[in-house]
């Protein structure tokens, strides 16, 4: 069994505390709680977490590999209107920075220290069948309302989950949304160019399969766009 050994509390700023897990002294995570956006692209945020990173550094600086994970609790519709350039992510020293939504453990985003990947407008994809993938990412205009897990209805939550396992840690972006329906939109890591690629489904047709009895597996098949490169 791995050994965790959990540091509690190690940056503490204003309502933002910071604890660290770190598994046989080889990888680190560190969980920042308490603070989050109050605006989409909120750079303030941005430095807070910057902070962080040099706060924390000696604590993990004898790991190989280091993520850092922002926890949503209060704004869980912001995650994926975070702006953390790469060069920011590099600068903290980590892997990746990952959006945490609180209440299910699933991470939703996910920023790298690596050149982002080709913008692709919503409507192209929209363009397109649903399930179907499209090289690029997509950034999502604010104006559509997104719903957080604390949100959705079981059935829609069957779905994200098995979308989260199909995709892995190769998850870019997840975001469910209301558009003439419930859509799921994902962004992908993909290595050529445009090194990701982005995949919309209607949430509500997936739902119909869970309520008909699909199982899992069949329905981690549906989303067989989602499997990362």
């Amino acid at each position: 069994m791995p050994e965790k050994r959990v540091l509690k509390g190690v940056y503490k700023e204003g309502t933002l505390v910071c604890s660290i897990v770190i598994v046989d002294e080889k990888s680190a995570t560190i969980y920042c709680k308490g603070m989050e956006p109050a605006m989409p692209m909120d750079p303030n945020f941005i430095a807070v977490l910057k902070r962080v990173a040099e706060g924390t550094r000696e604590h993990v600086a004898k790991c190989d590999e280091r993520v850092m994970l922002t926890l949503f609790e209060q704004r869980p519709s912001m995650m994926d209107q975070m702006a953390i350039s790469p060069s920011e992510v590099e600068q903290m020293g980590v892997r990746f920075v990952g959006a945490m939504d609180a209440e299910s453990g699933f991470t939703f985003a996910r920023y790298l220290p690596e050149p982002l990947p080709t913008s692709l407008a919503y409507t192209s994809l929209k363009a397109s069948p649903y399930g179907s993938s499209q090289p690029g990412r997509v950034d999502l205009p604010a104006k559509f309302k997104r719903l957080p897990w604390k949100e959705l209805p079981q059935p829609a939550r069957d779905v994200v989950g098995v979308a989260v396992q199909v995709s892995g840690e190769g998850l870019l972006r997840l975001v469910c949304i209301e558009d003439e329906g419930y859509k799921l939109l994902a962004t992908i890591r993909d290595f050529p160019p445009a090194r990701a690629r982005a995949a919309l489904y209607s949430l509500d047709t997936l739902m119909d399969a869970v309520k008909a009895g699909k199982q899992p597996i069949e329905i981690a098949t549906m989303l067989q766009a989602l499997r990362g490169g």
